[in-house]
């Protein structure tokens, strides 16, 4: 099973103090996003038998599920949240995923 690496596991890499994060690289997927990012934060990817993998719980916003929510409402949303930002100042993934569990909670 192949892992996936996203903008969110850079960050909390970056956020945990490190400077590489370590991949199977035969066995990974690092999404654009997370390539730049990392390469923004100064971070880098090395092959490693042993992938890092970031603490399940970590204060930061967390994965949210889209089950009961209209996804057409998140995107209209997250669309007028990032009209209202500096270019280059935000991270649409994590925009969306607060959309989400704000949703999420309410929907409750």
């Amino acid at each position: 099973m192949k892992i996936l690496i996203s903008a969110e596991k850079v960050r909390q890499a970056h956020q945990d103090g490190k400077k590489e994060i370590p991949v199977q690289r035969a066995n990974t997927i690092i999404t654009d996003e997370a390539r730049s990012l990392a390469q923004k934060l100064g971070l880098r990817f090395t092959e490693s038998s042993q992938p890092w993998q970031p603490p399940q719980s970590n204060g930061v916003v967390k994965s949210a599920s889209m089950a009961n929510v209209d996804e057409a409402v998140v995107k209209k949303i997250v669309e007028q949240v990032v009209q209202k930002l500096p270019p280059e100042k935000y991270d649409p993934e994590i925009i969306k995923q607060t959309v989400l569990q704000v949703l999420n909670r309410h929907n409750k």
